[in-house]
């Protein structure tokens, strides 16, 4: 490598007042003292290592790290500084005694990652900004002061005492820089390492409770979940491995990774197991493996999904369902242990993913996650039980691991003593420390600061061919191929990285494991630190072409397995691409590259969508959407999915920034439909967010987009308008007209062809049919056609709805017993899919009849409804839920809790939202009427039905006119309320709500009998 980044400690040191000293002094005598100056800090920087880069008028400048990094080039630098800072009062005693002048100096000691020549080639001067940092400090100094840069310090505080000064602005910094006087160095350095391949020590407390959960699943064939969490190092992998020791020959072990690529690799850990239970041909694999279950091809195809063996859609919760038969299917033949590694690296819906399948599971079933300690701090909801926390080894324990690994040589006590000492019982950093101590023959081992300079400093010790490969693998990533490392090397090199390999095993830089492509050698480093070290070592300019070639390598390699791994060429293409930008590399070169990496990470991102992975998708279209240029037909039509994908997403203020700067790069360039397709979601957005939204304006914005829509062919646009009407007229009650708009929405769906736009407005136009006037015996077809599409198509959550549907209708009407169950099946698949929310807006559903059979399972439902809307803050459904929940708890004498459920739903409903506005007046009119505010009760009421007589919610003005006869019977007004109650019936009637019907006209007549007020 001719060239290489680096992180050094840079020393600048400057002679003050040397102009006013010359001017008083012979210059035969200044060249003396000057020259003996020089002499003098020469030898004090090279004693500790330093590399003398030049000396600069009456300033010298040394490096520490170059031509070869130590593990503590920190502490050497300071310790230098404070020398030379000693060695200069010796002088000047000299210099006084002798010429009768002394000379002062201040110094700046700054830390930071420069870029370095090849010091075989005589090229090994140092450049960066660390450098003028350094130079900077100094001149901020004054004379006989040392001034610390801030990583500087972080290196070597244990060894050092200084004072903070105030941050200070330096020359061609944009921000302050912290800074640190330096008051005198002290002996002793933490530092830490690690061998990955330790004896296993001191877990045999923390091995017992993982091998009990272990049990736990088998006996009581059940799921069960652990994580084990600990600092980078502590022994997480290494616990899990002795488990699967004990188990591994009753259970099937799995094994998936995460990746640190940032998001949208979202189900490579999945894509790993797999490969490991079907084989090389996952298709044919999964096919055979879940033959006889229900829905077993189903089930494979959206396995396959997930992980991009195939291009068919699929949802998210349709890929969890998918996943969870699989490992059940597994379970039935021997216990499963599924290990997750790392998943601190993880999307939030891989981690959605292991909670569904920890909560929904059947049979013996161990999964097992490894993470960092900051997974509860980026996923604080995270499930903590059966959460294992490693610590350090104790004395003992770290003195046995020191033993264990001796067992082939031996070192002097001194080591030894130097290690237990500074390595503090973490597991990582003795084993580290040892493999540097077999490296050195010295007995006073030089300890690092922190693993990351002892990294950095065994990694130079390395043959530039040793680090080359190493460059290369760390591409790649943790894991890496031997055909990728020959590939990204020149072609004289390539015949030598077997050898290369075999001896950075042996040197624990890397060890064997499995290879993702047949033919080939897999290799992983010891620890993503080694990674991280030996890649950030190569210059960004080599850095990019390796990930655009590594990329090329994979598409190759990939073969008909390709779209599996579409995420990583785009990621590879990406940072090709980023690395060039940030150089300045301007040609048609980059150019190319950056499209190239667009066209895969939109291809990535649309699939994302398609399986309803919305977090992912948002991500992987910013970045696909940053990548094309400013006016690009590319670039602008991804604006409507990443919008969508933002909302979604919960990105709303990210959305409206979208679409309102889509609006003038759209109208820039004359894509004026693209324009159109954002001011409708712009309107949306303002409808969820803004109550100053305006249904009229929402209705004129579409009335003016739809005829320019259809002129320019735009069905998806199209479909998003006549979204947008129906949401307009659902929220107004104006159901004819919503089911209107969604057929219309429906017919622009099924001309795409986009499965998943087909089902939302199905379910839109059932929505507005079924909550209208439209009898059930008539809707009962429809029911069972679009049912049996969604089975055909595999929709399994617009299935569910129906079902749910066709069960409300059987409890009306058929059976109440039989229809409840088909309720409560709907609702359990829609739990099992993970759409949490939407099950609870169908708990939430109010039914007179249904309150009158079972008020005590309305009320729970109910609650649980309330419960996981609170939990979530999904505040439109929680408005309607609190209302609801209030009516029926005001029809149970359970005053004060309802009366504040009004309270909750009046706060937060929307002024539009016709349910909200009628719900919680009707309760609050029940409560009043209850406690004798009986002209606040009819009031209320009054207004409620004035309301509802308005929409064309069906079950919602029935139930009003039941509340204003609640509210007259409660006054003692049995004739008055008979009108009420029969303009409720006559709606029922029309419904053909039987059960309904029977439940009203039974309570009425009970009241007429008893002729007094229901309690």
């Amino acid at each position: 490598m001719a060239e290489s980044r680096k992180t050094v400690t840079i020393v600048f040191a400057d002679v003050t007042g040397s102009t006013a000293l010359g001017e008083q002094t012979d210059p035969e005598t200044m060249r003396r003292i000057m020259g003996r100056y020089f002499e003098e800090m020469r030898a004090v920087l090279e004693k500790h290592g330093g590399t003398v880069e030049k000396f600069i008028g009456d300033a010298v400048m040394a490096v520490f790290g170059i031509p070869t990094v130590h593990e503590d080039d920190a502490l050497r630098a300071v310790r230098a500084a404070a020398e030379m800072r000693d060695r200069l009062a010796a002088l000047n005693e000299e210099f006084a005694r002798e010429r009768g002048i002394e000379i002062a100096v201040r110094t700046g000691v700054n830390t930071g990652e420069v870029v370095a020549g090849d010091a075989a080639h005589g090229q090994s001067f140092a450049t960066g900004d660390a450098v003028n940092v350094a130079a900077r400090l100094e001149q901020a100094a004054a004379p006989g002061e040392i001034f610390l840069g801030a990583l500087t310090y972080q290196l070597v505080r244990e060894a050092i005492r200084a004072d903070s000064i105030e941050p200070l602005e330096l020359k061609g910094k944009a921000a302050q820089v912290e800074t640190w006087r330096l008051v005198e160095v002290l002996p002793g350095v933490p530092a830490f390492t690690r061998r990955i391949d330790a004896p296993f020590v001191g877990r045999a407390a923390d091995l017992a409770r993982l091998r009990e959960a272990y049990e736990r699943a088998r006996d009581a064939r059940s799921c069960v979940l652990v994580t084990i969490t600990g600092a980078p190092g502590v022994g997480k992998s290494r616990l899990v491995r002795e488990l699967f020791k004990i188990v591994g020959e009753e259970a099937r072990v799995l094994v998936g990774r995460c990746l640190p690529y940032g998001e949208g690799i979202t189900y490579w850990p999945m894509a790993e197991i797999v490969h490991q239970l079907a084989g090389s041909e996952p298709r044919a694999g999964l096919e055979e493996l879940l033959a006889e279950e229900p829905d077993g091809s189903l089930a494979a195809e959206r396995v396959l999904a997930a992980i991009g063996v195939t291009e068919e859609a699929a949802r998210t919760e349709e890929i969890f369902w998918a996943v969870r038969v699989l490992l059940e299917r597994v379970a039935r033949e021997q216990p499963v242990v599924a290990l997750l590694d790392d998943i601190h690296w993880a999307e939030p819906t891989l981690l959605d993913l292991v909670e569904y399948v920890a909560g929904f599971a059947h049979g013996p079933i161990l999964l097992v996650c490894t993470a960092r300690l900051e997974l509860f701090e980026v996923h604080p909801h995270w499930r903590r039980a059966d959460a294992i926390e490693l610590d350090v080894l104790d004395d003992a324990d770290a003195t046995a691991l020191i033993d264990a690994l001796l067992a082939a040589g031996q070192l002097s006590a001194s080591v030894r003593g130097q290690i237990k000492e500074r390595a503090e019982g973490n597991p990582l950093f003795v084993e580290q420390m040892l493999a540097l101590a077999g490296e050195d023959d010295s007995q006073q081992l030089a300890l690092p600061a922190t693993i990351q300079a002892l990294l950095a400093a065994r990694l130079d010790r390395l043959s530039s061919e040793e680090r080359a490969v190493l460059v290369r693998g760390s591409v790649e990533g943790r894991l890496f191929h031997r055909g990728a490392v020959s590939a990204l090397l020149p072609q004289e090199e390539r015949d030598t990285v077997p050898r290369h390999l075999l001896t950075l095993a042996r040197k624990e830089f890397v060890r064997p494991d499995e290879s993702l492509f047949h033919g080939d050698d897999g290799f992983r480093f010891t620890h993503i630190l080694v990674r991280d070290a030996a890649y950030d070592a190569a210059p960004k300019e080599l850095r990019a072409e390796l990930h655009e070639r590594f990329a090329a390598w994979l598409e190759e390699r990939a073969g008909e397995h390709y779209s599996e791994l579409d995420e990583i060429v785009g990621y590879h293409l990406e940072q090709g691409y980023r690395y060039r930008e940030s150089l300045g590399i301007v040609d048609n070169e980059i150019g190319s590259l950056a499209r190239r990496a667009g066209e895969r990470l939109t291809l990535v991102g649309q699939r994302a969508v398609t399986r309803g992975d919305h977090r992912a998708a948002a991500n992987l279209l910013e970045r696909a959407f940053d990548l094309f240029p400013y006016g690009d037909n590319r670039r602008l039509e991804l604006v409507p999915t990443l919008g969508y994908s933002l909302v979604e997403a919960g990105r709303l203020e990210d959305a409206r920034r979208l679409h309102v700067a889509a609006v003038t790069e759209a109208r820039t360039v004359g894509f004026e439909t693209l324009a159109l397709r954002s001011e409708i979601e712009l309107n949306q957005l303002k409808q969820q967010t803004d109550p100053t939204w305006s249904a009229a304006e929402a209705l004129a914005l579409v009335e003016k987009a739809i005829p320019e829509l259809q002129a320019a062919g735009d069905d998806r646009g199209l479909t998003r308008a006549f979204e947008l009407v129906y949401e307009v007229e659902w929220t107004r009650g104006r159901l004819e007209a919503a089911r209107v708009a969604a057929e219309r929405a429906l017919a622009f769906a099924e001309r795409l062809g986009d499965i998943d736009l087909m089902a939302r407005e199905m379910e839109a136009v059932g929505a507005s049919r079924w909550f209208g006037y439209t009898s059930l015996r008539e809707m009962r077809p429809h029911l069972d056609e679009w049912s049996a599409w969604a089975r055909r198509v595999g929709h399994r959550a617009l299935e569910a709805n129906f079902a749910l549907a066709a069960g409300w209708a059987a409890m009306e009407q058929d059976s109440f017993e039989e229809g409840r169950h088909l309720c409560e099946q709907g609702i359990a698949q829609l739990e099992e899919l993970g759409l949490t929310v939407h099950a609870a807006g169908q708990r939430s559903h109010l039914r007179w009849g249904e309150i009158a059979r079972d008020p005590d399972g309305v009320e729970e439902r109910m609650r649980q409804a309330y419960k996981t809307l609170k939990g979530v803050g999904a505040m439109s459904f929680l408005s309607t839920t609190a209302a609801s929940l209030a009516i029926v708890l005001a029809l149970r004498g359970e005053l004060a809790e309802a009366e504040r459920l009004t309270h909750e739903s009046e706060e937060t409903g929307s002024a539009d939202d016709v349910s909200t506005q009628v719900g919680w007046r009707l309760a609050r009119a029940m409560v009043f009427a209850r406690k004798g505010k009986v002209a606040d009760a009819e009031a209320l009421a009054h207004d409620a039905l004035t309301i509802a007589l308005r929409t064309e919610y069906a079950d919602m003005t029935a139930i009003a006119h039941l509340a204003v006869a609640d509210v007259l019977v409660q006054s003692g007004r049995l004739e008055d309320a008979t009108s009420a109650v029969d303009a409720a019936l006559a709606i029922f009637d029309q419904k053909e709500m039987t059960a309904s019907a029977d439940a009203v006209r039974a309570q009425f007549a009970e009241l007429q009998s008893a002729g007094s007020p229901s309690q």
